[in-house]
């Protein structure tokens, strides 16, 4: 029998039958003693007994056969009765809760176990038994979902004919959190960048000049940009040049030029110029480099000075795991040595699969067990338990790659918190009056499969205030997400193209339609772009589109709509075309001016080159633009509907090589050559818009 205080023991001694309207009880692990007599002798402290029949259950507290902890709730029902324990749980009405427990059953009876979702006390009310047989000396956990009605629930663990053992209750609260904050991330981008279908990207290592360095184990460092160019992001990579599994770049960083690579069992590899990376360079300078050790160490970080880094050694569930600070001695190409008081070494937390820098704090963690995110002060190696569990996360769980719990990389951006988790959720806390809070769980689509897979790499960009877009890494994918869509309608001039974002514009004017689209521009004459869509829209009309914004390989300013563009009135006063000087047109390599592509306008010049094959030719008003074809200049012209100057009635001025002037009324175009130049281009609306005159 369990030992308790004689001030305990006199209150169960004297407490009336009627103590079923009392609290919850918190005897969830049947640790806290056992009742010696009345009516529910032998029933764990806050328990209670109950038959069915009339009969109880011989109940008491067993020491030999336990699954957690000393001791467990044992009912003997073989003379041939049925009943057991009931406990009552305080809860949250309307929230969902999963209730387990773990059983063992022997005999030939069977146990049953209910939950129900008001403070029942009449078992013969009970619906819902689960049944477990003999388990063969073994434990299992059942579990049922409950929704509260009222502020309690009701368990009744219950046993016919047999023996059973229960232990270690576990309430969770497992209510969905879908966008609390009403702002669902958008994904711009999604890319595969996996070489042998294994998780390639793993860990990013911050953000310089607003892209993300990522380790991509076998096929070495990425350097991810905002945008995809032709298809990818990648920017920048190291030569993979390691096919087998003796050291593996999960992590990298950039300092002082050079990359420094985690080759995933505590030792760094450097590169400079995104060469090949050198010799190893231990963490433990007095230790041999390690391969195959039983060390991790996934991930980089930088304050710009130092460097940390990161190993975990031991179990999933009770790792040791030390945080480093190194020193870079870039004039001798980059040695480095360890800062006191690092490495600290924490222990009693799962393992640790990454690390992230900001503002004087490294920000970890633990990968299993839904566990706690740490803040550890690089000055003094303070470690703060930020935001503690155990079960932090709902289990919202869609995946299971190690448990319901996995976490990814952790990030934070001014007063928010970002979790990348491997539930495909990404979690947001916020520093609301000094206190960490829950503002928004995300499921994200992170892959082209039906299924979610798990979210693990995270890296955030912003303004240096607040977060505005986040790079996640998934089971052989990189995407791009704007983390704060509108949600609501906006200005057309307030679109961000430097960097893909989402969309939400109700005031853009459509000028002109064509192959693969049509134009807008702002009723100010501010902005203009492409609409990448197969809608039928009237040029004249407002338009609101729901979408992305991008930019094309030739520099375009693009809007792809996610639904059908809805048109509204006529725009007035109407959009005519401006005039331009071929110079003005852009931006092109040799541009100057503002900013217009996409924008209606008329141009003019002396026709000075002419290819039958596509029927298009150039105009130069003098400027002497480049045209990319040697020994002429000027700007492209074509038509936007898909329609042949060739078939226009005075196209014989073109073929025939004769003296002609052109004036061209159409969208502004830029075209990317191959090399890499751009060109200016002008899309007439029609044939009636390019009129030409003989010389």
């Amino acid at each position: 029998m369990k030992t308790f205080s004689v001030a305990v023991a006199l209150l169960l001694l004297v407490l009336p039958v009627t103590a079923w309207s009392m609290g919850s009880t918190l005897n969830k692990d049947f640790e806290a003693g056992f009742q010696d007599s009345g009516a529910d002798a032998g029933a764990a402290t806050g328990w209670y007994a109950f038959n069915v029949g009339g009969t109880n259950a011989v109940l008491s507290g067993d020491g030999a056969t336990v699954h957690g902890g000393s001791w467990s709730q044992k009912v003997d029902a073989s003379a041939g009765v049925e009943g057991g324990v009931k406990a009552k749980f305080d809860v949250t009405a309307g929230r969902t809760y999963a209730v387990r427990v773990w059983v063992n059953v022997s005999g030939a009876g069977a146990a049953y176990y209910a939950v129900m979702a008001n403070a029942e006390e009449n078992a013969a009310a009970v619906t819902g038994w689960m049944e477990q047989g003999p388990t063969g000396g073994g434990w299992v956990q059942l579990s049922q979902t409950v929704t509260p009605t009222g502020p309690a629930i009701t368990v009744f663990l219950d046993e016919y004919f047999g023996v059973s053992y229960w232990d270690d209750i576990e309430i969770e609260d497992v209510t969905p959190i879908i966008d609390p904050d009403g702002k669902s991330p958008t994904r711009l981008w999604l890319e595969y960048t996996s070489t042998d279908g294994a998780w390639n990207p793993f860990t990013f290592g911050g953000v310089f000049d607003g892209s993300a360095i990522m380790g991509q184990i076998k096929d070495a460092v990425y350097l991810m940009g905002d945008k995809q160019i032709a298809g990818t992001a990648k920017l920048k990579n190291t030569p993979r040049q390691i096919d087998n599994d003796e050291y593996s770049y999960k992590g990298a960083t950039i300092l002082g030029g050079k990359i420094y690579g985690v080759t995933g069992y505590g030792d760094f590899q450097q590169s400079t110029d995104w060469g090949a990376f050198g010799p190893i360079i231990p963490f433990d300078q007095n230790a041999a480099p390690r391969q195959k050790a039983a060390v991790d160490s996934s991930a980089v970080a930088t304050d710009g000075t130092y460097l940390y880094a990161y190993e975990t050694e031991g179990s999933n569930n009770d790792a040791t795991t030390r945080i480093f600070k190194f020193a870079v001695n870039h004039a001798d190409g980059g040695s480095i040595s360890r800062v006191a008081p690092f490495p600290i070494t924490i222990t009693g937390y799962s393992r640790i699969s990454n690390i992230g820098y900001w503002n004087g704090k490294i920000y970890a963690a633990e990968a299993f067990n839904g566990g706690q995110i740490l803040e550890i002060d690089t000055s003094t190696g303070a470690v703060t338990e930020l935001l503690s569990g155990p079960n932090l996360l709902p289990a919202t769980d869609v995946m299971s790659w190690q448990g319901p719990y996995g976490f990814g990389q952790v990030a934070r951006y001014g007063n928010k918190i970002f979790l990348a988790a491997e539930n495909s959720v990404l979690y947001t806390w916020e520093l609301i009056s000094g206190t960490w809070t829950l503002v928004s769980a995300d499921l994200l689509q992170l892959t082209p499969l039906t299924d979610f897979r798990g979210a693990f790499g995270l890296a955030v960009k912003g303004d240096g205030v607040n977060a505005k877009y986040a790079w996640i890494t998934s089971q052989g994918y990189v995407s791009f997400w704007d983390l704060y869509p509108p949600t609501a309608a906006g200005s057309f001039n307030d679109v961000d193209f430097d960097t893909p974002s989402s969309i939400w514009v109700n005031d853009a004017v459509v000028t002109v339609t064509g192959v693969g689209g049509f134009w807008v521009e702002s009723q100010d004459r501010a902005r203009a772009a492409m609409v990448v869509s197969s809608d039928t829209v009237t040029p004249g009309r407002l338009v609101t589109i729901k979408g992305t914004s991008q930019v094309s390989d030739s520099g375009e300013r693009q809007l792809i709509p996610s639904e059908a563009v809805v048109e509204g009135a006529f725009a007035e006063p109407a959009i005519k075309p401006l005039t331009l000087i071929n110079m003005s047109m852009g931006s092109a390599t040799d541009s100057v001016g503002l900013r217009n592509d996409g924008m209606l306008v008329t141009v003019f010049g002396r026709v000075g080159g002419f290819d039958a094959n596509t029927c298009t030719f150039y105009i130069d008003d003098g400027s002497g633009v480049a045209s990319g074809i040697p020994s002429v200049t000027g700007v492209k012209v074509q038509n936007a509907d898909g329609t042949s100057i060739c078939d226009k009635d005075d196209s014989y001025l073109l073929y025939a090589g004769l003296p002609c002037y052109a004036t061209v009324t159409g969208i502004v175009r830029l075209e990317k050559l191959e090399g890499g130049a751009i060109i200016r281009r002008i899309d007439a609306r029609s044939n009636a818009d390019v009129i030409l005159t003989a010389l």
